[in-house]
């Protein structure tokens, strides 16, 4: 059985080069059939890089989500940081595997991270609102209430976007 492939498709790849064999005679069919197994196997080669990175990409998103909850629930300089340091982490992940990832989960992955992007600014915004009063010429409850409000939001949309992307990734590995 090929790699990344399921027996009922290696099944028919050898049902389909017994048709070609059969339907063609000579060195033409054994080129034919040859280039048929060749492109099956460079398939089956990317699909099973491209099923290894997925795991190792949602591994890296679930890691992220749980800092981004840590940081929700307390909001400080080190749960920022490890935040930060994740999210850096994932960005890069997904740059430098683009070639890889289909367009419409790229596409998917670039709006997730810049939403992680707009939670850090407020965590970031919030914890000087409470730490540094003084910096900011009017500083009441409504300021910090509005940056913990926009937080819920971007946390919100976060997890709805990382909702759907587990379930596309799911459907990717699922049906290569």
């Amino acid at each position: 059985m090929t790699v990344g492939m399921s027996l009922s498709e290696t099944i028919a790849t050898g049902v389909i080069a017994g048709i070609i064999s059969g339907l063609f005679s000579g060195a033409g069919t054994a080129l034919l059939v040859e280039a048929y197994k060749a492109n099956l196997a460079r398939k089956a080669r990317y699909y099973k890089f491209q099923y290894d990175l997925y795991n190792k990409l949602w591994n890296s998103l679930y890691d992220l989500q749980q800092s981004g909850s840590k940081l929700w629930l307390l909001a400080n300089l080190e749960n920022l940081r490890n935040f930060g340091d994740q999210l850096v982490k994932t960005q890069d992940m997904v740059s430098r595997n683009a070639l890889l990832i289909e367009g419409d989960h790229y596409n998917k992955l670039q709006e997730l991270i810049h939403n992680f992007w707009e939670f850090n600014f407020g965590k970031a915004k919030l914890i000087d609102l409470r730490e540094n009063p003084q910096s900011y010429a009017q500083v009441d409850n409504r300021n910090i209430e509005t940056t913990i409000r926009d937080n819920e939001k971007a946390k919100r949309r976060y997890e709805k976007l990382l909702s759907d992307i587990a379930k596309s990734f799911r459907n990717q590995i699922k049906s290569p």
